[in-house]
């Protein structure tokens, strides 16, 4: 009988493994092994034994065999950085590394990394120096000396818990562990797993848990990327999963872990009792054999459920939105922990509804709680509500809730939700907003409007106020380049027309001004600008601006009055200027002819040269006379050479007497 019984079991073993082996071969035939990726994986150096050094000098643990294990189940090519915490921290943050292992959550972690599902969790542990007596409970931690790795959890824990005035930077757990136990500090925080190791393998005697244990401290580690590397984050949690679902993850659990922390019962367990049992076993796989069908449709079950199971954690954990669940007959809200992260409430993880009506804005209960209202009616609802945190804080939250379960009489039972946190985005609305309407009244007050064209779409943009400008209402018409056309003159048409064309071809920019009739037939000049933006190859848009100049071209043309006036003003001051010394250089010419002629009369020996100087007054006179006729442009014009010079000194004389005598001529 036991003969058969060892045959059996045998044939049944050959059977299975020459069935995986099949299996196996027909993967082998059907796939093709991709190039596996390089992925650098930062591990902690001397936290045995989830990492430690070897014999051998190479990096050993629990850790190394868990990178080791996805990386062959998700065909990648792990590169071990083994460093001190804080070097890993700096380079995980810079780029230089692609995994950060045995990192836990934290809120401020959360703003550059991204977490995979925990691959261990471990309660903390305070340790301190044995036959300390000032240690009995927590608030004796406050004036303690801590030790601990900075950037660490647990140098987030000893400051979240004010137990960090005096905390001493640590390389390492094992340099912690060493200060405590020479009595450098007076406290560490670690978990019981891994202090247990270092105190046997670096024999440190002076070391004991403290009397008492803080119950919201767990290692909960998990392997971080960096913000955006959503393909590797796939393929670090598929690997996890995968690992949990074919045993690989208990046997490292075991050969690392199990030595620390309890282990569940396996096979080899039960070797020296398989014989004696071979015989059990095959009566109740005859008692049983009906039921096989149905236990296998329940593994398939089971593994499509915790497989959806683990998918709904991976969603839930990835994503920013904080969730609820009301049931309304007990009126208790079961809350996600981004409630604590968004609020920094934690007494708000399980209450009632009405919990956070007095953290909700005045202004903004009233939508809030009409919100659960048309829940409840309607079977789904949503609002946006402000919130205040711990810290005082406004935030704004997107809240969406729907109705999942009814009793018999069709009223909701149960509700489930969830809150997204949107001030950023409110903050960028409301200063696009502002934005806008400063734009609004800047283009309004310099009467400027800007407009774009696409050439691909053929779509021409205008601003509000380039409707005002043109008088045509932006709720009615839609701009186009041929309704612009039509609003100028036959005389400028053509002009604008030539601009847009040299723009849309050649890229040429423009700036004209031109006179046109708007939508009312309101006469205005406008000045249109004009920029071309290019591809490689071709123009894909044009944008620019319209300016009503209708009121500085009127300015313009009032000046120009104005300044033609001033122009005839002073050109009849001049004239009045230059009579007056005409009429004083002709009186002294004639009091010359008139002495001349007096002297002639009463002495005649002296009427030859009296005669002379009347002729030659007579011809500075006519001189006179030739230079105003040419003044006025009346004077006759000869063609012959002349003497500059001569000009020059002649005009000097009619200069000199058209300007102020307070006034010197060079």
């Amino acid at each position: 009988m036991a003969f058969y019984a060892k045959a059996a079991w045998a044939f049944a073993f050959a059977a299975l493994f020459l069935g995986v082996i099949q299996s196996r071969g027909l993967e082998a035939q059907t796939k093709t092994t991709p190039p596996a990726p390089i992925v650098r994986v930062g591990i902690e150096t001397g936290n045995n034994p989830l990492s430690h050094t070897n014999a051998q000098g190479q990096p050993s643990g629990f850790l190394i065999d868990l990178i080791q294990a996805i990386a062959k189940e998700r065909n990648l090519q792990p590169v071990v950085d083994y460093r001190p915490w804080d070097v890993l921290m700096g380079d995980f943050k810079a780029g230089k590394i692609d995994v950060l292992a045995n990192l836990v959550f934290t809120s401020e972690h959360d703003n550059f990394a991204d977490f995979s599902i925990a691959h261990l969790s471990l309660p903390g542990v305070i340790y301190i120096r044995k036959g300390d007596d000032s240690i009995r409970t927590a608030e004796d931690l406050r004036a303690k000396r801590f030790a601990a790795v900075p950037g660490s959890y647990s140098h987030d824990i000893a400051v979240k818990h004010g137990w960090g005035q005096n905390l001493f930077a640590s390389t390492s757990p094992i340099d912690c562990l060493r200060r405590l136990d020479a009595g450098g500090v007076d406290a560490v925080i670690a978990t019981r797993f891994s202090t247990e190791t270092i105190i046997k393998e670096q024999n440190l005697t002076r070391i004991q848990p403290a009397p008492f244990a803080i119950g919201d401290i767990r290692f909960r580690y998990h392997l971080a990327v960096l913000r955006g590397q959503d393909q590797l984050l796939q393929e670090l949690n598929t690997g996890l999963i995968a690992l949990r679902n074919n045993g690989v993850y208990d046997d490292l659990y075991e050969k690392w872990i199990s030595p620390l922390e309890p282990r569940k019962l396996r096979w080899t367990d039960f070797r020296p009792y398989q014989f004696p049992s071979i015989i059990l076993i095959l009566a109740l796989l005859t008692a049983f054999w009906l039921q096989r069908r149905l236990l296998s449709r329940m593994r398939h079950q089971a593994a499509a459920l915790k497989t959806s199971e683990e998918r709904l954690t991976l969603a839930l954990e990835g994503s920013q939105d904080a969730f609820w669940d009301w049931d309304i007959a007990t009126n208790k809200v079961a809350r996600s922990e981004r409630w604590t992260l968004m609020l920094n409430h934690p007494e708000l993880t399980d209450t009632g509804i009405e919990a956070l009506d007095s953290l909700i804005h005045p202004d903004d209960l009233a939508h809030a709680r009409h919100a659960r209202e048309l829940t409840q009616t309607q079977g789904h609802a949503r609002t946006e509500y402000r919130i205040r945190d711990r810290n005082g804080r406004w935030l704004w939250i997107l809240d969406r809730g729907k109705v999942v379960a009814r009793d018999a009489n069709g009223r909701p039972s149960r509700i489930t939700g969830a809150a997204t946190d949107i001030t950023a985005r409110k903050r960028i609305e409301e200063a696009l907003g502002r934005s806008q309407a400063l734009l609004e009244q800047s283009q309004r007050a310099a009467e400027i409007g800007g407009w774009e064209y696409d050439v691909a779409t053929d779509q021409f943009y205008w601003t509000l106020q380039a409707f005002r400008i043109h008088d045509l209402d932006s709720e009615v018409v839609s701009p186009s380049l041929d309704l612009l056309f039509s609003l100028y003159k036959s005389t400028t048409e053509s002009v604008i027309r030539n601009a847009f064309q040299n723009a849309l071809k050649e890229g040429v920019s423009f700036d004209i001004e031109l006179e046109m009739q708007t939508a009312s037939q309101r006469p205005i000049w406008v000045r249109t600008i004009g920029r071309a933006e290019k591809n490689t190859t071709q123009v894909v848009r044009i944008y620019g601006s319209f300016q009503d100049i209708t009121h500085r071209k009127k300015a313009d043309e009032e000046r120009q009055k104005l300044q033609a006036k001033m122009q005839e003003a002073q050109k009849l001051e001049s004239l009045g200027v230059l009579a007056g010394g005409i009429a004083h250089d002709f009186n002294n010419l004639l009091t010359v002819i008139m002495g001349n002629a007096s002297l002639a009369k009463e002495n005649p020996n002296d009427v030859p040269a009296a005669l002379h100087q009347i002729e030659t007054a007579t011809q500075r006179a006519a001189d006179l006379c030739r230079q105003m006729l040419a003044y006025a442009g009346k004077g006759r014009t000869t063609m012959e050479c002349i003497d500059l010079n001569t000009i020059v000194t002649d005009t000097t004389h009619l200069l000199r007497l058209s300007i102020s005598k307070t006034a010197a001529l060079e």
